[in-house]
This record gives structure tokens, C-alpha cells and sequence, in this order.
């Protein structure tokens, strides 16, 4: 398994990404901003998260062909 990429903050992995996903990224940055204000942006596991006081909440991953948005689920 090769090394994960890591960044020092969302807006780095941001813009590492293809432009094509760059936009669609932002759109999802924007969105998780206006209907989730609190949650703070962070890099973890070498994916964009968004991180709600009880840990992550939801994450943007970036491959060539695609962008995938999803929730982690609490096990608790």
C-alpha cells in the first residue's frame, strides 16, 4: 500500500485536487458550511472531514473519475 498524502489543511487538500473535483469539492465545502456552520474542516486518513464535537461527521473523498461524499455513523 503506498503512502497517503498529507496536508496541513482542508484548503491544501483542496487544492491539490483535480480542478474537475476541485469544483465540485467547493460546492460540497459551501454546502456542509451553510447547513452545518459549527463543524470544523480537517484532513484525516489523507480525505477532506468535517469534525462535529463528538468527532467526524462527514468526508469528501477524491479519486480521478469521481468525488464521494459521505457520513460516518456513530457506533456508540
Amino acid at each position: 500500500m503506498g503512502n497517503m498524502k498529507t496536508y496541513a489543511s482542508f484548503s491544501d487538500y483542496l487544492n491539490d485536487q483535480d480542478p474537475k473535483n476541485r469544483a465540485v469539492i467547493g460546492a460540497l465545502r459551501r454546502f456542509v458550511k451553510r447547513v452545518e456552520p459549527k463543524l470544523k474542516e480537517s484532513v484525516k486518513w489523507g480525505n477532506g472531514c468535517w469534525i462535529g464535537s463528538n468527532g467526524p461527521v462527514a468526508y469528501v473523498y477524491s479519486a480521478t473519475e469521481y468525488v464521494q461524499f459521505g457520513f460516518f455513523t456513530d457506533h456508540s
